[in-house]
């Protein structure tokens, strides 16, 4: 092996996390391929919950703080969406999106929600957010825009022009306003997640060229917005 240690630990990237709204030592994440596994004891064993989910890439996962039993996953591996020049999709190891999963007992079993949009259209995931006073209003982050569900994935509806769309973070204490972000816009929705409004002129630097923008917020200061482009 000319010298390189080979670890064989891991099963490869864990890339979205969701906590039990009143169990610390419950704990859930999501992985492009592998599915959702679920820990009851702060981390020191895991267990998978992918026994009848038929879609194993997770790109959004949200346990419902009025009823942790209610599960949401976001599917499609967006993360390695770069195209036919990136390894995974070049390869066609891409994981498409099939829409939302949804759980009412805590993961044991899982059904698909409203499809988002066309169903035979191929896209990917990239984030998924809980409305904080609305357990049944969710958005998704997608290859081809937001969608946003006010019954519980019952039925969805695009928000936004489609684009695409990395990330959504809800304002802390705010019943209304919602952040976004594609590869180089900034948007704010002042509606719960109802419409959205490029707001890249409330930034002193221009952040046109960037290829993907992450959003990060606080709850010890909400009027704090971080971008990371």
């Amino acid at each position: 092996n000319n010298g390189y240690t080979i670890s064989t630990t891991g099963i490869g990237r864990a890339d979205r996390i969701a906590f039990h709204p009143t169990d610390a030592n419950t704990v859930f994440i999501g992985t492009p391929s592998s599915g959702i596994f679920k820990t009851v004891n702060g981390g020191d064993n895991w267990f998978n919950l992918n026994s009848f989910i038929p879609s194993l890439g997770v790109s959004g996962l949200v346990v419902s703080w009025a009823d942790a039993n209610v599960i949401y996953a976001l599917t499609g591996d967006g993360d390695s969406n770069l195209g036919d020049n990136g390894f995974v999709e070049g390869f066609d190891y891409i994981r498409p999106s099939i829409g939302v999963l949804k759980s009412t007992d805590g993961g044991v079993s899982w059904a698909l929600t409203a499809p988002l949009g066309n169903e035979v259209d191929f896209f990917v995931g990239y984030k998924l957010i809980q409305s904080p006073i609305s357990p049944n209003t969710l958005l998704a982050a997608t290859s081809k825009g937001i969608y946003k569900t006010s019954n519980g994935g019952a039925s969805w509806l695009l928000v936004t022009a489609a684009d695409r769309f990395y990330d959504l973070e809800w304002k802390p204490g705010s019943v209304s306003r919602v952040y976004a972000a594609t590869a180089n816009t900034f948007y704010i929705s002042s509606d719960a997640g109802g419409s959205f409004q490029n707001r890249n002129s409330n930034l002193n630097i221009p952040i046109d060229s960037g290829s993907r923008i992450a959003l990060a917020v606080t709850p010890a200061n909400p009027n704090y917005v971080y971008l990371f482009a």
